[in-house]
């Protein structure tokens, strides 16, 4: 069964793994409902990777999450009281663990060859860092929370208050490929 388009799609968190592909899809998704990207990570780091304030980072997203239509991606526990009550669908990357190490190397790699700056602070991955592990390594939260993450979110959805959410669950790229595709369809205006 393929997952299904909700009758409202205006405020749509992005779930899932670290490196499954959050950001991208929600800034696509974020154009397709002529809303807004938001990104968590972006109000959580400041330079040099230092974190926000948690009170300060609330109040951030507690504003930007009042816009009439976004997509937020992140996996903040310490948000979910602030962007889950105003989202109508969560969208889960919940890819096999290989998939997401695959992308996240890719993204990693281009990232340090690039010098990306991250979230205009200044803050650049670095490959090699990458590798070590340890609790600053992204292969590190991506092997050690996924399957926490999981049994949490399939928690989390089966009751109060997030039931009421619509849940579309994406186990491949395949199915992300097919559902984005459905919202084109479904919401041709905002996406032409």
């Amino acid at each position: 069964m393929s997952p299904t388009v909700p009758d409202t799609l205006k405020r749509v968190i992005v779930i899932g793994s670290t490196g499954a592909g959050k950001s991208t899809l929600a800034r696509t998704l974020a154009a397709l409902i002529g809303g807004v990207h938001i990104e968590l990570d972006a109000y959580n780091f400041l330079p040099g990777w230092e974190t926000r304030p948690v009170d300060d980072m609330r109040a951030l997203v507690a504003d930007a999450v009042q816009a009439e239509r976004w997509a937020a991606c992140g996996n903040y526990g310490k948000l979910r009281d602030i962007v889950w009550p105003l989202a109508d669908t969560a969208v889960w990357l919940d890819y096999p663990l290989p998939r997401i190490l695959w992308r996240l190397t890719r993204r990693s790699l281009a990232r340090s060859i690039t010098r990306e700056n991250l979230w205009n602070s200044g803050n650049r991955e670095n490959f090699l860092r990458q590798l070590r592990w340890n609790t600053d390594s992204l292969y590190y939260w991506a092997i050690t929370t996924r399957k926490r993450r999981a049994a949490q979110y399939e928690t989390l959805f089966a009751s109060p208050p997030y039931d009421r959410i619509h849940l579309v669950r994406l186990t491949s790229v395949r199915a992300t490929q097919s559902w984005l595709e459905a919202v084109r369809m479904a919401y041709p205006e905002r996406s032409g």
